[in-house]
Order: structure tokens, then C-alpha cells, then sequence
């Protein structure tokens, strides 16, 4: 091979070099926009989380995307009170993923948060983080805590004293929140009101 061919096959080959560099940089090299959570897991074992952040990626690990706004849950209850008296106990609560610790990734295996990643088939919109049935699943566990609440208080009071009721449904919700990595920023009850109307 002459001089000439060898610097002609160096100068094709540069820009080959480069363009599979520039592939490689851009696929391991990952960043976050600014309203979203991104979780770089290897092996099983969360690595690194944070909002906004950029994470250089090896083969084999596993991201996840989803949104770090505030979540927004209404429920309507059908409870009854101690006196068995049925009643329905409306409102909403809002929640958000826990910032520290493995939290984030808990959050997004106990839950089953949408990964904007490969979003799924079910998912409204990119800021919401449950599908619809994962969403109508997070309204049961609500149900079911105010049911329970609902159950061991008189209907004077779940009917009368709503400040009250809210602090003991917080105080339920936060318990069940540690165990999934979340927190509930505002528990609001709108309406306590007999099932019946008579």
C-alpha cells in the first residue's frame, strides 16, 4: 500500500472512528430533564436517583424516567360509622416519591410507576406515574383506610369534627406511605354525608 492509499484509508476511517464514539458517548451518557426522576439501577441494586440529574449508563444496567410532580388522588368512600350508620367520605390526597434514600426505587417497584423510558400503553399523560388500574388500586388502599377509620369512630363525630378526621386519616396514611417509598403531602376531606337520606 503506497503513502497516498494509507492516508486516504486513515482520513475514511477518522470520521468513522468518530461517528461510532459520538454513538457510544450519547448512548452512555443520559440526563434527566428537570421536572423527572431518573433511577440508574445495576444488578438488581439502585446506583443512583435523583431529579434532573445525568448518569453515565454500562451495558446491562436498567433506567427508569418518571415524573417528580406531585400526585393527586380523589376517593369516595362507602364507609359506616361505629353505629353502623353508612356514610360516604369524599376527598383527595396528594403524595409525591420520597427524595432520600432507596425510596425512589421502592416507590417505583411497589407501586408499579410508569417508566417514561418505555412509557405504557395505559399511561394519560407523562406527568401522571400510575395507569389507570394502578390508579384505581392506590384509590382502594385509600378506601380501605378510611373504612377502617370510618368503622371506630361515632357518626357525630366522623359527620362533625372533619379536622379531626383528617389528622387520624393522616396519621394512618403516613404509616402506609413509609412502606412504599412515598409520602402524602395534603390529606383533604370535602364531604362526610350519610349514605342515605333518610
Amino acid at each position: 500500500m503506497s503513502r497516498t492509499q494509507a492516508v486516504a484509508a486513515f482520513l475514511v476511517a477518522v470520521p468513522i472512528l468518530v461517528a461510532v464514539l459520538v454513538g457510544l458517548f450519547r448512548c452512555a451518557l443520559v440526563v434527566a430533564p428537570a421536572d423527572e426522576w431518573l433511577l440508574l439501577v445495576r444488578d438488581g441494586k439502585l446506583v443512583r436517583a435523583g431529579i434532573g440529574i445525568q448518569v453515565w449508563r454500562r451495558p446491562g444496567d436498567t433506567l427508569a424516567r418518571f415524573s417528580s410532580t406531585v400526585q393527586r388522588v380523589t376517593f369516595a368512600s362507602n364507609s359506616v360509622s361505629r353505629e353502623q350508620v353508612p356514610l360516604v367520605v369524599d376527598g383527595f390526597v396528594l403524595w409525591s416519591v420520597v427524595p432520600e434514600g432507596d425510596s425512589p426505587f421502592h416507590a417505583f417497584r411497589s407501586l408499579g410507576i410508569a417508566n417514561l423510558v418505555r412509557p405504557p400503553a395505559g399511561l394519560k399523560s407523562r406527568q401522571h406515574l400510575l395507569t389507570g388500574p394502578q390508579y384505581r388500586a392506590f384509590q382502594g388502599l385509600i378506601d380501605s383506610e378510611v373504612q377502617q377509620l370510618a368503622s371506630s369512630l361515632p357518626f357525630a363525630t366522623v359527620l362533625v369534627e372533619r379536622e379531626s378526621l383528617v389528622a387520624s386519616l393522616s396519621s394512618r396514611l403516613a404509616a402506609v406511605a413509609a412502606s412504599l417509598g412515598i409520602r402524602f403531602e395534603k390529606v383533604e376531606v370535602h364531604q362526610v354525608r350519610p349514605a342515605e337520606a333518610a
